[in-house]
């Protein structure tokens, strides 16, 4: 599963990145209860997701640091994982991770992709996350957790950024492909795009599952085509969180398959309050501006089950 957990921050200060807001004396008022409050709702999201036994793999955005991806793997519930992190030049201080269940997903290699911008300098984002691991101890699988530059300044004027990400994680796929034509590949994140943008379909080539040769299937072209999302806008859906696989994931002879439908969003009452503007539901999010609004994310999390021959 994926799921952008809108600014998990550690309630201590850092004073290397601008985090000051989430502290208990910042703006948000960020205390330790509200955090372990969090924490627990999120760990509630993830038995649920897993049918009440936890996913192999959790792709995140949003999280600050080390402390917190330790307070989350050691309360219970998650015995067994361990996690992949490192941080970012992001001026905030918020990076991607992936959580692993150790006996599901053995890690053989990680590495971390730094987004440079040649066009401003001064723009930092957060790294794209690479790990190669063994499924089950039998077969190989390449996983990318992602969360792209924001669509601050609106989409147009933000898309170079986007494109640059997207060219950054084909290189990484193109050279994969190289070794490996059928590699199992795992590409998970908020890309602040949709499906249908410039940087998605035509610089990562991320297609329909019939599309008659995709170099990679979006898995969330069903559910945009549905008009189902899972960060809204006012009153419209968009669908920023994906999951991309590798052509040979949706055959059922390979090793690792799932199915073409088999993206889901989770809907749950937990993570989704009436929106009372617009109509119908919105996310449960953290805050709204300075706000404590007690809910768990202003995303949706996203998920697909994987099988083993």
């Amino acid at each position: 599963m994926f799921y952008n957990v809108e600014n998990l921050f550690h309630p201590s200060d850092d004073p290397k990145v601008m985090d000051a807001d989430f502290t208990p004396n910042g703006k948000m008022g960020w205390s330790f209860y509200r955090y372990n409050r969090k924490i627990a709702s999120l760990l509630k999201v993830f038995a649920i997701v897993g049918e009440w036994e936890m996913p192999s793999l959790i792709g995140l955005a949003e999280i600050e640091n080390d402390k917190v991806l330790k307070d989350i793997i050691f309360k219970k519930g998650m015995k067994g994982y361990s996690f992949i992190h490192k941080d970012s030049p992001d001026i905030r201080g918020i990076d991607v991770a992936l959580l692993y269940k150790r006996e599901d997903f053995k890690v053989l290699s990680k590495r971390f992709f730094r987004l440079n911008f040649p066009f401003n300098t001064r723009i930092k984002s957060r790294d794209i996350l690479y790990a190669k691991g063994l499924v089950m101890s039998k077969d190989t699988l390449h996983v990318f957790v992602n969360h792209w530059p924001s669509r601050r300044g609106g989409s147009r004027a933000s898309e170079n950024k986007r494109v640059l990400a997207a060219n950054v994680l084909k290189s990484k796929i193109d050279s994969i492909y190289q070794l490996d034509h059928n590699a199992n590949i795992l590409i998970m994140g908020d890309f602040n795009d949709e499906p249908s943008n410039k940087s998605l379909q035509k610089v990562l080539m991320a297609e329909y599952y019939k599309h008659e040769t995709p170099y990679l299937i979006n898995m969330a072209i069903p559910l945009s085509r549905k008009g189902e999302g899972t960060y809204k806008y006012r009153n419209k859906w968009n669908i920023f969180d994906q999951i991309i696989l590798s052509p040979n994931m949706l055959n059922s002879d390979n090793k690792l398959y799932t199915e073409p439908n088999g993206m889901k969003i989770f809907r749950h009452k937990i993570v989704l309050e009436q929106d009372k503007t617009y109509i119908g539901d919105k996310p449960f999010r953290t805050y709204r501006g300075p706000i404590y609004h007690r809910g768990i994310s202003d995303h949706l999390s996203v998920y697909l089950d994987i099988y083993q021959n």
